[in-house]
């Protein structure tokens, strides 16, 4: 699920299209929190553009400083949610193509046939794709389609005829917005309906003509003063040339017009409406209809002991009005929300995204305490939040906790762009109701009837609009039928794809945890191995295979697999482009350069193996301990020297009156002798590890500590602490980053 934007002014004398893109972006934060974008074509056709990773208040400052950068009277916005690939600043959106005639692009939803088109691309249109967005994979494809024409200047009908190629040839569910540089912008939706887009136009404030406007909710139009707002409609591209008016095109037959429903449940506004469903109204009926499954799921003893209905923020506060309402109970704010925190279930890692839950919720005693509640959510997906959540009631005083959810079990996963799990993850997959209570904690759970939920949303239509007399919806997540056909060997893919984008969280993550000595001995492995994704979609120690071989020298990935290789079609070993293209096209974060990290994770990871090791078998250790000795950590040794010839590496024993914290840092310069009397420094020290007494300067002056190495514990009480000191002479001062990168 992303947000996408378009504007398109009536003057190309205009240059304020940035300011009101900028303001919709903040409109439609909620569809995506992972990076964003704007692109603008200013005179004479020059493409503006800035983006990146964060929320828009990061991309462009505080106070927008940075869209006086991007003049122009037309251009499209984009925010993104991560759905596949990975979440590097390189596939920030908009996307843009020189060839042909400058092509900006901004992609809502996901390509099921992502693998056909890549290998369409690089061995037929000979095209270079620099991400694994398949965003990126589709604006190509278009960009191909309409370099056939062979002409200097396009028109409409050519882009139309583009269109259609493209349309044959992707697969899945999109909404998107465009923008030809010089030409006009445009915007076209699947033939499904799947992913949603409205266009609404107002007059100039020159008093000539006017201005147009597209995005995937209507309240972003609403709020910038556009009126005449419609859908549009599956299959359908509009086109709007400088100083013409929107025209409309069946690009693909309508072969349904199925909305996904999770926008109705979860990610839409409540003040949005979409294909003329009105978002609030969709949800008071869902609370009515759960209402009824309440009362004919719980026993009358059970209802009659309900003494409040609580809902968890923010979605459900509609519904769950309705539900008291309905069933003659009170309704209670029972949890506070803090609204600057993500949403949980985008976070990495299980641990994470529970702490989440309880920084994003408090729960206020007096409403709990020594009561029975009913607490409705929109949806539960993983159940972190709602066990949590139950927790917390619990915490509170709760005597007995009902959950009653709007949308029914979520069992499969979802493939047209909103990443919310894999299946396995899923609470309810392969779970009985009586079975999911027990596992979140709950006394009784309660869940909408899929049949409830559709007909909650078609009669949710608004005012004036043609009644839907037919129930078509995308809700594959909750039955296994798409609305699309589907490969089963997608799913396969997806499980893979979805680990990837997790594995380079998890790696951070371990060697975060090796580094203050709580890691796990997989989290060891991992800092020490690298990962990989095994065929559950599981992030796991990479397996000696998966482990690349450069130049006769085994080095470690943390990709897992070649950090520099994929396979081809004919089974040779191709370079990954985010390995092999010039850096200067990609954020230098974004580029796993392992010759520069290598050596720190090799450092974390014996330090962490030492640390592991005497907690488990309390091995003696002397003041200067060969790490040979150590069999959990000897093999490392043929590596490291592999690394370097010249290392030199012992286990430092220091005394106990030193402070625990130690600092990892790295120094391109030489230390000076009076650092640490004694001790030998080689001329070009690019790693050492120190003491936090050896490190130069007062501890203003100290470089931004990036790992911490605790003392280590034994049987409860804890060990003289440990460092591990590693000097090695660099080969080029300019192969390592500084501090602040590595890390």
């Amino acid at each position: 699920m992303c947000g996408i934007i378009g504007i398109l002014l009536a003057q190309p004398s205009e240059t304020s299209a940035a300011s009101e893109l900028h303001e919709a972006l903040y409109l439609l934060q909620h569809r995506g929190q992972d990076a964003c974008g704007i692109a603008t074509c200013g005179p004479r056709g020059k493409i503006y553009q800035c983006k990146g990773n964060g929320l828009a208040s990061k991309v462009f400052g505080a106070d927008g400083a940075r869209v006086g950068d991007l003049p122009g009277w037309m251009g499209i916005g984009h925010l993104r949610y991560p759905t596949a690939g990975s979440s590097a600043n390189a596939e920030a959106q908009p996307f843009y193509v020189n060839s042909p005639y400058g092509i900006c692009f901004a992609h809502n939803g996901t390509l099921i046939n992502a693998i056909k088109l890549r290998e369409f691309l690089d061995f037929e249109a000979h095209r270079h794709i620099n991400t694994e967005s398949d965003s990126e994979l589709m604006l190509n494809v278009f960009a191909n389609e309409l370099n056939e024409t062979g002409k200097a200047r396009v028109n409409d009908r050519d882009i139309v005829a583009a269109l259609a190629k493209m349309y044959d040839r992707c697969e899945g569910g999109w909404a998107c917005t465009a923008m030809l540089a010089g030409f006009g912008l445009m915007g076209f939706r699947d033939s499904y309906g799947i992913r949603p887009l409205v266009l609404g136009s107002r007059p100039s404030d020159t008093g000539s003509g006017h201005d147009y406007m597209m995005a995937s909710e209507s309240v972003a139009l609403k709020f910038l003063g556009y009126k005449n707002i419609v859908d549009i409609r599956p299959g359908q591209a509009v086109i709007i040339q400088k100083g013409s008016e929107p025209v409309f095109f069946q690009i693909q037959e309508q072969k349904s017009y199925s909305p996904d429903i999770f926008e109705y449940v979860y990610f839409a506004r409540p003040d949005s409406i979409l294909d003329n469903i009105s978002v609030a109204r969709s949800r008071e009926n869902m609370g009515t209809k759960l209402a009824s499954t309440i009362r004919s799921t719980l026993t009358a003893e059970e209802l009659s002991s309900l003494d409040v209905v609580i809902p968890i923020p923010e979605t459900a506060n509609t519904a769950a009005q309705k539900v008291s309402k309905s069933l003659k109970k009170p309704f209670a704010q029972g949890f506070v929300k803090n609204r600057y925190v993500f949403r949980t279930f985008i976070m990495p890692g299980q641990r994470l995204r529970e702490k989440g839950v309880r920084r994003k919720l408090n729960a206020m005693e007096e409403q709990f305490a020594g009561r029975n509640v009913l607490l409705v959510d929109d949806s539960m997906v993983r159940g972190t939040t709602s066990r949590e959540i139950i927790l917390m009631a619990r915490e509170a005083g709760a005597a007995k906790v009902y959950v009653a959810s709007c949308a029914p079990p979520i069992t499969n996963a979802h493939i047209y762009g909103i990443d919310l799990a894999s299946s396995s993850e899923l609470l309810a997959h392969h779970r009985s109701a009586d079975e999911i209570a027990k596992r979140i904690g709950a006394d009784k759970v309660i869940y909408q009837d899929l049949d409830d939920l559709k007909a909650a949303c078609a009669e949710a239509v608004i005012s004036g609009a043609r009644p839907r007399d037919y129930h078509e919806f995308e809700v594959g997540i909750f039955c296994g039928k798409y609305v699309t056909p589907v490969d089963a060997a997608y799913f396969t893919h997806l499980e893979q794809v979805r680990g990837e984008s997790r594995k380079m969280k998890v790696v951070e993550s371990a060697r975060e945890k090796v580094a203050n000595g709580s890691a796990t001995e997989e989290e060891i492995e991992i800092t020490m191995k690298g990962a990989e994704v095994d065929e559950q979609g599981r992030v796991v120690p990479a397996s000696p295979r998966s482990q690349a071989v450069v130049n006769g020298v085994k080095r470690l990935s943390m990709n897992g697999g070649s950090p520099w290789h994929r396979k081809s079609l004919d089974g040779e070993e191709a370079p990954s482009p985010t390995q092999s293209q010039d850096v200067s096209l990609h954020n230098l974060n974004d580029v796993c350069l392992l010759e520069r990290k290598v050596i720190l994770d090799s450092i974390l990871a014996i330090s962490g193996k030492v640390l592991w090791r005497l907690r488990q078998t309390q091995v003696p250790y002397a003041t200067e301990m060969s790490l040979a000795d150590l069999t959990p950590v000897a093999s490392l040794i043929p590596f490291c020297h592999s690394l370097s010839p010249n290392c030199l590496w012992s286990i430092v024993e220091l005394k106990p009156t030193l402070d625990y914290s130690r600092y990892f840092y790295c120094t391109p310069r030489t230390a000076p002798a009076s650092a640490h009397p004694g001790r030998s420094y080689c001329s070009s020290s690019p790693i050492v590890v120190l003491p936090q007494n050896d490190i130069i300067g007062p501890p203003t002056a100290r470089p931004d500590p990036t790992y911490h190495l605790p003392a280590a514990t034994i049987n409860g009480s804890v060990a003289l602490p440990l460092c591990l000191a590693f000097i090695t002479p660099a080969p080029r001062e300019e192969s390592f980053l500084q501090c602040e990168r590595i890390r």
